[in-house]
């Protein structure tokens, strides 16, 4: 698959563009770039505006680390849908990384299956999103991608990830009785 809606998620560019950041900053780490979220009482988070269409589902995948000695923090991310006119018309994905959850030795990856997209859809924001913690480290993030899933159900998934997107929607169709 290589629709990745996701732009500079490697961060190989050594900047920021084109996401927003506060208390982010890049910094290389073994010899590649990263973001780090700056720890301790401070919010810290990137967003990216991306294209998404009505009915679109995404999978999510980033790296994400801890950054220093102590017990990582908690960790939010979201993909929320607007229309032209940046109105909220709803959010495909809110997932906690209880604190604690983030290694320091080496980076973890996350996959995560946003809901469909609604109508009037014409865009998403991503939000990787650092809480605040006294004493927490800074969070490292890496190798940020955003795929389209589709209305067509797993075939458009990388990695052999079918299984898990037809439990995703098995558990969702039963909640919706």
């Amino acid at each position: 698959m290589t629709d990745n809606r996701i732009v500079n998620g490697n961060f190989k560019t050594g900047g920021l563009s084109p996401w927003t950041g506060f208390h982010a900053v890049i910094a290389k780490r073994s010899g590649i770039y990263a973001v780090r979220l700056l720890g301790g009482e401070l919010n810290s988070f990137i967003t990216q505006y991306v294209k998404a269409f009505p009915g679109e589902s995404f999978e999510l995948n980033a790296a994400l680390s801890n950054g220093g000695a102590f017990s990582s923090p908690q960790i939010s991310v979201s993909i929320a849908y607007y229309n032209a006119a940046f109105k909220l018309l709803g959010h495909g994905l809110i997932r906690t990384i209880p604190a604690g959850r983030l290694n320091d030795k080496r980076s973890r990856e996350w996959v995560w299956i946003a809901s469909p997209a609604p109508p009037g859809t014409t865009q998403a924001l991503v939000m990787i999103n650092k809480m605040p913690q006294v004493g927490a480290p800074d969070v490292i993030v890496e190798n940020l991608e955003l795929y389209p899933i589709g209305n067509d159900g797993p075939e458009n998934l990388r990695n052999g990830r079918t299984t898990f997107v037809n439990l995703y929607k098995e558990i969702q169709r039963r909640g919706q009785k």
